[in-house]
């Protein structure tokens, strides 16, 4: 079981290491600026753009999730953290597809490839990270509600499955 508190602390501590993410991808976006002209530079400054964005609202997300539940507010948290988890997991798709394109090919300028390739594992990282909301999800879902315990739940613990 899983008590409010924790699921705060693991949201908290998943939407700081966001915003993390983002600084890093904030000074990775700046060492490309350096190569702006280059094909593969334009093709990283719309993927750093899109993935900036997309972890500001998912670390907005989690912010505001943490709050509602200091707050109290009765709310269908499992499916809300599924469905980000789920929003992650379509962005995987776009991760390996510029790997595929911008780092798996030899590039004709070769000086920017390893830079490539570290943008592709700090966004990757990050994103794997999010697969945790499933399993807090979970969690929320098998814990008793307001000192209820439902069918489920019950069964869980009665055959340990």
């Amino acid at each position: 079981m899983i008590t409010p508190g924790e699921v705060r602390q693991q949201l908290a501590t998943l939407s700081n290491q966001t915003l993390e993410t983002i600084a890093v991808l904030k000074g990775e976006r700046q060492e490309i600026d350096e190569h702006a002209g280059l094909d593969s530079a334009t093709a990283a400054c719309a993927y750093l753009d899109f993935f900036s964005d997309a972890f500001r609202v998912l670390a907005s997300e989690l912010d505001r999730i943490c709050i509602e539940i200091s707050a109290g507010v009765e709310c269908d948290y499992a499916a809300a953290l599924r469905q980000l988890a789920s929003r992650a997991l379509n962005d995987e798709r776009r991760c390996l597809e510029f790997r595929d394109e911008w780092i798996s090919t030899r590039l004709p300028h070769e000086q920017i490839h390893q830079l490539l390739d570290r943008i592709s594992f700090d966004t990757y990282d990050q994103l794997l990270a999010y697969r945790r909301l499933n399993q807090i999800a979970e969690k929320l879902e098998s814990a008793p509600a307001s000192g209820s315990i439902d069918r489920r739940a019950l069964f869980t613990r009665l055959f340990r499955r």
